[in-house]
C-alpha cells in the first residue's frame, strides 16, 4: 500500500475514517504506538521501515473477515520483523 507523503500519522486516521465503515481508530493507535511511530511527523520523513510499518498498521486496522498479506514485513529490519 502506497501512503501519501504529505500527511501524518493522525491526518492518514481522518481519512481512512471517512473512507471505510470498517476503520478502528482504535486499533489504529494502539499499533501506533506499539510501533512507537510519531504522530505529528509527515510521512515522507520516515524510513522504509517506518513506512513498511505504517502500511501494515493501516492493513490490521480494518475490522475484516479475511486479510490476505504478500511480504508484509519486506523492507524492515531485524528488528522491525520481530515486532
Amino acid at each position: 500500500m502506497r501512503v501519501p507523503n504529505k500527511l501524518t500519522i493522525k491526518d492518514i486516521d481522518k481519512v481512512f475514517q471517512s473512507i471505510y465503515m470498517t476503520w478502528n481508530s482504535q486499533k489504529f493507535f494502539d499499533l501506533i504506538k506499539y510501533f512507537e511511530l510519531p504522530l505529528q511527523t509527515k510521512i515522507k520523513t520516515f524510513s522504509r521501515g517506518m513506512r513498511m510499518k505504517i502500511a501494515l498498521t493501516i492493513a490490521l486496522s480494518h475490522d475484516v473477515k479475511l486479510l490476505i498479506l504478500d511480504e508484509a514485513t519486506a523492507g524492515m529490519d531485524v528488528s522491525g520483523r520481530e515486532e
